[in-house]
């Protein structure tokens, strides 16, 4: 222990008690001191309590005896000595807090000077090296939080509650935490400049006492100007008084998010479905049309929903395996088509289009679908026209060979028949010519009159006149229409003993049955026969012709009803008779079928509608 210490326990020892002993005195300068150093008017250490340890001041080195300025770096010293001096002229003591930049890191003090005696200074060191670099951290954390809420257009408030008024500082300084510029403002001058509709949401929101944290969102500005958008927090409340907050300009956030939502909702409401999924094929989004598309239910969780359960062509784990390996490679995007099959449903078509994107470190599968069904409907059709149009083409082509055949022959004949019987004076020989003139006549009178009636047919100019007429009365008629024919087979007429009555177009059901009949009669045999007749089967009538002729052969029976159709090449004839058959009872509403077996004879069977009050 130095001099000057002794003489300091000296005088403080006087007294009685513990604090009387030296050695106890002593430990509690050590507990309670900061570093003690006794300079001389020359700034000479002549003692000191060591307390610290940094590169100047340390137990490693011994400073008693030196100026303890000249161990200071040069600006400390020059600071130090000032107060220094001061001290020890005015006997004030000095509280003053130093830098010590030395070259490892910057190191900081504070120095309380005492005037001891005329001779001595008692300094008090303090290291505040931890405390200074704390402070520095949390104000460059605080300015960069200033920075931030200017950026982020942050500012704080306060509400008093009886005044009614609110403090709304521009920015807080954190130089001498006092409010730059701030203003206060009467609640119903503040609630002035809040759009109409949200000012009392806001007064209720600053009146209303609350123990939890409130935050709200409202409109600043006035009818037809654009809005600013505010968003604003109160604190719990502490005072009973004074409500403390800060409120945000969310303009700009708003402004995105309505934006987002505008999007959002285009894409919800678009025609064509929208469909995003993770790498293992779980739906995490799906538009209205998507789900329309997919036959799925609008409140089907959607953690049920997979692409292979939605999508035909990634159905099974190999196939969706392939198809990601191929959107993978691809560039940009894969494109495919599939098909949505619904149970009772048409089937649709869809083209697909899909990306590949990486949200938050996770794969996305986007799938883009169009509905094509009409555009390949109208495909389909246009094919259909264009094979239609081939085929109309090839009949054309077939029909004018064809006729020019069929007209040729017997107007030939008629011609040279002519002729002979101007050449001929034999009565037999000008009447058996006559006979053969007749007969092409009728021949030629006949596909004139098929042509004609095909015409009408496809022009659908063809109409029916029902009547209620007897069946009976048809089959009669029918039998006298054929009763001069010789030299053919035998035609059996047979007459139901019950007649029906029913509504029929009897000029048409008369030209389906002759036809038919002419029909049969150029197949069978003059020592043949033919049968007609009807039956009534349920709601139909069933007319029958049935004949023992040469038959159709099998593979020739779906054909018999085309036109210019013939079984035999040189058969005579159009070959449009069973063709204006079939187009009629169509328009009946009916049906035709053939039954024939080659070699043994054919049955033609007509089904029309059995009606019986006039109505259908």
């Amino acid at each position: 222990m130095g001099k000057v210490e002794e003489e300091i326990l000296d005088n403080v020892t006087k007294g009685a008690g513990l604090l009387s002993d030296k050695n106890i005195i002593q430990k509690v300068l050590q507990i309670t001191s900061d570093t003690l150093i006794v300079l001389d008017n020359n700034y000479r250490c002549v003692d000191l309590l060591l307390k610290t340890d940094n590169p100047i001041l340390n137990e490693r080195k011994d400073i008693v005896g030196e100026d303890f300025l000249k161990i200071l770096p040069l600006e400390t010293a020059k600071l130090l000595k000032r107060e220094l001096q001061y001290t020890r002229e005015t006997g004030v003591t000095s509280n003053v807090n130093y830098d010590l930049p030395l070259e490892d890191k910057m190191y900081y003090f504070k120095m309380i000077i005492h005037k001891f005696d005329d001779d001595h200074l008692l300094c008090q060191y303090r290291d505040i090296t931890k405390r200074s670099n704390m402070k520095g951290r949390l104000k460059s954390s605080a300015k960069a939080l200033l920075e931030v809420g200017k950026v982020a257009q942050i500012v704080q408030w306060s509400y008093n509650l009886d005044d009614r008024e609110l403090l709304y500082p521009a920015y807080s300084s954190l130089e001498d935490s006092i409010s730059l510029n701030p203003e206060i403002f009467p609640l119903a001058l503040y609630l002035e400049a809040i759009y109409e509709e949200d000012r009392v949401l806001v007064e209720n929101f600053l009146n209303t006492r609350s123990k939890n944290s409130v935050t709200i969102e409202y409109r600043v500005g006035q009818v037809g100007a654009p809005f600013q958008y505010m968003r604003s927090t109160k604190y719990a409340q502490v005072d009973d008084h004074l409500i403390n907050g800060f409120t945000q300009n969310v303009t700009d956030f708003m402004k995105h998010r309505h934006e987002l939502e505008m999007l959002v909702s285009v894409i919800r409401k678009a025609p064509y479905s929208v469909m995003a999924a993770k790498n293992d094929g779980e739906i995490i989004f799906i538009n209205q049309s998507g789900l329309r598309m997919s036959g799925v239910l609008a409140h089907q969780e959607m953690e049920s929903l997979n692409v292979m359960n939605l999508i035909e062509e990634l159905s099974t784990p190999d196939k969706w395996l392939t198809f990601k390996e191929n959107l993978k490679s691809s560039n940009g995007g894969f494109h495919f088509r599939t098909k949505n099959s619904f149970a009772g449903l048409d089937s649709i078509e869809m083209d697909c289009s899909s990306t590949l994107e990486n949200w938050g470190g996770e794969e996305i599968i986007w799938f883009f679908q169009h509905d094509i069904s009409d555009q390949v409907r109208y495909q389909e059709q246009l094919l259909k026209s264009k094979e239609a149009a081939e085929e109309s083409e090839k009949l054309k082509i077939a029909f004018i060979c064809n006729m020019n055949h069929e007209i040729r022959t017997p107007l030939s004949a008629i011609i040279g028949l002519s002729m002979l019987i101007a050449e001929t004076e034999e009565a037999d020989l000008r009447h058996e010519y006559s006979k053969l003139i007749t007969s092409n006549s009728d021949q030629l009178l006949r596909l004139i009159t098929d042509l004609l009636e095909m015409s009408k047919l496809d022009a659908g100019s063809m109409s029916l006149v029902p009547v209620r007429e007897s069946l009976n009365n048809i089959l009669q008629e029918i039998n006298v229409c054929f009763a001069h024919v010789e030299h053919e087979a035998k035609l059996h007429v047979i007459i139901p003993d019950n007649d029906t009555y029913a509504w029929i177009d009897k000029g048409r059901m008369m030209q389906l049955l002759t036809n038919m009949i002419n029909n049969s009669r150029k197949f069978t045999p003059p020592s043949g026969f033919i049968e007609v007749g009807y039956l009534i089967d349920g709601d139909s009538i069933v007319w029958t012709v049935k004949d023992n002729g040469i038959g159709i052969p099998i593979e020739k029976q779906n054909e018999v009803f085309n036109r210019f159709f013939k079984v035999n090449c040189n058969d005579v004839g159009s070959g449009l008779g069973l063709s204006i058959c079939k187009s009629i009872v169509d328009q009946m509403e009916g049906r035709i079928e053939v039954d024939s077996e080659e070699g043994k004879g054919t049955e033609f069977r007509i089904y029309t509608p059995l009606i019986v009050d006039g109505s259908h």
